[in-house]
């Protein structure tokens, strides 16, 4: 699978860039900005990298040719969060998969979506504990896509680089 990858980070003024995590994502699938300022509360420093210990991003990650658009949001929390529990109003698939080093759990499924005129579309959820950076992180794919768009998102995933 060829996949191209994506740094996800913070600029600061005082501390330079500040990195969430480098997201691999399968051709054709690229990256774009969200619509909302990174937040970043706490960092670490390992080696010549900055990390976020707790903060959170969003993204939107899309097929231009196919004109499928998700929403990726990422939330960073200090320490090991146990008990990984989908927000996910039905799950298809569930389990833990390698990641970046780590064992990440993971759910497949369809969320609900809207305030008054709720509507199905895919979701997909990770976390994990990174532990060189003694952070959990937690990734949340959602858009009106089919599983198999999600599917093959996931495959790409054991690639990330987290630290």
């Amino acid at each position: 699978m060829r996949v191209e990858r994506y740094l996800i980070a913070a600029t600061n003024i005082l501390f330079g860039v500040v990195k969430y995590l480098l997201l691999p994502l399968p051709k054709p699938w690229r990256l774009g900005r969200g619509i909302s300022p990174p937040e970043v509360n706490s960092t670490t420093r390992r080696g010549d990298s900055l990390w976020v210990t707790s903060g959170r991003v969003s993204h939107i990650v899309f097929d231009s040719d196919r004109k499928i658009g998700l929403e990726l949001t990422i939330s960073i929390s200090r320490g090991r969060r146990e008990g990984f529990k989908p927000k996910i109003a039905e799950v298809t698939d569930q389990g833990s998969m390698p990641m970046g080093g780590h064992k990440a759990a993971y759910a497949l499924g369809k969320a609900r979506r809207g305030l008054f005129r709720k509507r199905t579309v895919g979701a997909l959820q990770l976390s994990f504990y990174c532990d060189q950076t003694g952070r959990t992180i937690n990734l949340n794919f959602v858009g009106d896509c089919a599983q198999e768009d999600l599917r093959q998102i996931l495959e790409a995933l054991p690639q990330l680089e987290c630290h």
